[in-house]
């Protein structure tokens, strides 16, 4: 019951952002669908980009300057809702399904804990607790935090007003963005005409879509139907990380590539529904969104500017004109959202010759299931062209292309390019749709050709290349190929939609998976319930203290169970977990980090308490956590040394929190 409690109430709360956001949405989208669908996206991001500034400005509570400008939203569209009552039904089922849907088969996997789900908990609790912007870093008491925060701030408001504690807005965050993205995706699908089957299956194929892996692993020996390797599928290109849809969500990493999903979708339906806006206000609110995705997850700029500049091309038909209006938006969303990497180091140092690019084994283990519509439409097509030959010549120019290039990956993407590209020049209905698929595939053969450099070393040169670029397919791709595939229903493709049946037959085995261990459900959202008796109770106890805290814990590597009371309460600790810190910041901050680690060593494994608050005098810190992890880290350390050093503020279970006292004169 708690579950149905907090999650109907968190629900609730966003669908009064929508409401809040409906009026200016439907200014924006003349579609009554894709204005819902939005309402969410524009109820929030407005207050928060205002808030965003006022923070940076130094005003610790800026979270709250939203309310009163999410009330008049909320007062000026509830009588506009009334009018769309049919549309937020049909809507909110596909919102409401995919939600709980997600809920359940993730119930086996709320621990925030492993991968990088700490670091992304971390930043949330932290923006959870007043201060001013931009935040500090929980991991590195006393500097800003130098990795993306935006993704989080529009839910910042919805996440203070539920008084929930923010291992449990982290659960709720994951299903509410999976309810989104999949909302998104069937307006958009909707507004293109077609019908609320395909749209659906748009909108599944966006949240919950699999690979063929599962089958592989079956066939092979190496699992069983029901117990799929989900991680090993997200694997499938060596030495690369080939998330997909349902390893995503499933996964849950609050990271840019997942907070940014449903904000690329909204970017397609609020760019093509200011077309008929005058030109100021149209390039506002596209620079606006544009730059929502770009704070949020900068690897999808040059992927949705493509696909934007081509949408425009599509709809405008002004080739010049529509890149013009693409690069100004984007040069307006830089200037707007400028604070946002400003501070940030540098990520990428280049491009790069790719030299192992993906081979046709790894192409049908990862995206033959996201491909199957584009694949079905191209073989309809070519078909239809030419009878005899049509097929054939497709599939000798792919065969030539692939031996000359060695890539076989650009020469199907360039394939499919080529069919919805010709199919759009004879129909005119469908040069939306293939602007954007040929844009999706433009971004396959971009990534087997070349790589952004980054800090990853040479066997995994191409890791992020890959992971970003899929991850965007993976998302957009599924709309307009159904789209294509349903005109080429219209046009006497029989029964062409019947072939959507079969990515989910490709993806069964991960999807049964994950269905076999979804009952029984979590009895809440709670995340924190894998950490030691008392640990979580203190988490939400530090959550609650003075926003001056600074804290001393256990500090480890990465994706370790070190610094958890910091990443789970957003008390800023003195050092987390170190490589992230070396990775995050410049080559200079080495020595700090350094000797920041070998004093929290040394003072664990002081011996008097005048040591333990010269130390702690040293490093700033205000609270020491004496718990499991401490003993496991430092099992030399004397605990009632420790204890002496202060106050207990808190003691339950295996943690206490000592309030340390100053070093005596």
């Amino acid at each position: 019951m708690t579950l149905l409690f907090q999650g109907f109430a968190w629900y609730g709360l966003l669908f009064v952002g929508g409401v809040a956001g409906f009026p200016l949405a439907k200014k924006l989208v003349p579609s009554g669908l894709g204005a819902w669908a939005c309402a969410r996206l524009v109820g929030f991001a407005i207050p928060a980009f205002l808030c965003w500034y006022l923070g940076l400005a130094g005003l610790t509570g800026w979270v709250w300057v939203a309310l009163p400008v999410v009330a008049f939203g909320v007062f000026w569209g509830t009588r506009n809702i009334r009018q769309e009552q049919k549309t937020i039904v049909e809507l909110e089922a596909v919102g409401l399904a995919a939600f709980w849907l997600l809920v359940l088969l993730r119930s086996q996997n709320f621990a925030v804990t492993g991968t990088e789900k700490p670091m992304d908990l971390a930043i949330l609790a932290s923006l959870m607790r007043p201060q001013a912007l931009p935040p500090g870093d929980p991991w590195f008491a006393g500097y800003p935090l130098p990795y993306y925060y935006w993704g989080f701030l529009p839910w910042t408001l919805p996440a203070r007003l539920s008084g929930f504690f923010p291992d449990e807005v982290f659960n709720l965050l994951v299903p509410t963005l999976a309810g989104l993205t999949a909302q998104l995706a069937y307006a958009w699908a909707r507004t293109w005409d077609l019908g609320k089957l395909p749209a659906t299956a748009a909108a599944a194929s966006s949240v919950f879509l699999g690979t063929t892996d599962g089958w592989v692993q079956l066939l092979k020996g190496e699992a069983g139907f029901f117990t799929s390797n989900l991680w090993d599928a997200s694997r499938g290109i060596a030495h690369t990380i080939t998330e997909f849809p349902l390893f995503t969500y499933h996964l849950g990493d609050l990271h840019p590539h997942l907070l940014c999903q449903p904000w690329i979708l909204g970017c397609f339906l609020l760019w093509t529904g200011t077309e008929s806006l005058r030109w100021p206000l149209k390039l506002l609110v596209r620079a606006l969104f544009f730059g929502v995705v770009a704070a949020t997850n900068p690897w999808a700029v040059p992927f949705l500017g493509l696909s934007l500049a081509a949408l425009l091309w599509a709809t405008t038909g002004r080739t010049f004109h529509a890149g013009g209006e693409a690069l100004l938006a984007g040069l307006l969303a830089f200037a707007l959202f400028f604070p946002a990497w400003a501070s940030l180091p540098a990520g990428a140092s280049g491009l790069g010759w790719v030299t192992t690019p993906t081979t046709l084994g790894e192409i049908g283990r990862v995206l033959l299931p996201a491909l199957i519509p584009s694949l079905v439409f191209a073989a309809w097509f070519f078909f239809k062209e030419h009878r005899l030959l049509g097929l054939p010549a497709a599939f000798l120019g792919f065969v030539v292309v692939a031996l000359a290039s060695a890539r076989p990956l650009v020469a199907l993407a360039l394939t499919l390019a080529v069919a919805a590209l010709w199919f759009a020049i004879k129909n005119g209905d469908a040069k939306p749709a293939a602007a954007i698929l040929a844009s999706c595939l433009a971004g396959l053969m971009l990534m087997e050709l070349v790589y952004l450099k980054d800090p990853y070393g040479p066997e995994w040169y191409r890791m992020n290349t890959v992971f970003k670029t899929l991850s965007f397919v993976f998302l957009v791709l599924p709309v307009p190929s159904i789209r294509l595939l349903a005109l080429a229903q219209n046009l006497g493709f029989p029964r062409a939609l019947r072939w959507l049946i079969l990515p989910w037959a490709l993806s069964l085995p991960q999807l049964a998976t994950l269905a076999r261990s979804a009952w029984p459900p979590p009895p809440d959202f709670s995340g924190l319930y894998w950490m030691a008796p008392g640990e979580a109770e203190a988490a939400h106890f530090l959550h609650r203290t003075s926003a001056s805290e600074i804290l001393v814990e256990g500090i480890g590597p990465a994706y370790s169970d070190a610094a958890r009371l910091s990443a789970a309460s957003g008390v800023p600790a003195v050092l987390g977990w170190e490589n992230h810190e070396g990775l995050w910041r410049r080559p200079e901050f080495g020595p700090l980090i350094a000797d920041r680690s070998e004093k929290v060593s040394s003072l664990y494994r002081c011996q008097e308490v005048e040591c333990v608050q010269g130390f702690a005098a040293e490093l700033g810190a205000t609270l020491l956590v004496v718990g499991s992890v401490e003993r496991r880290l430092y099992p030399e350390m004397n605990e009632e040394v420790l204890k002496n050093a202060g106050d207990v503020a808190f003691a339950s279970g295996e943690v206490t929190l000592i309030r340390l006292a100053p070093p005596l004169p």
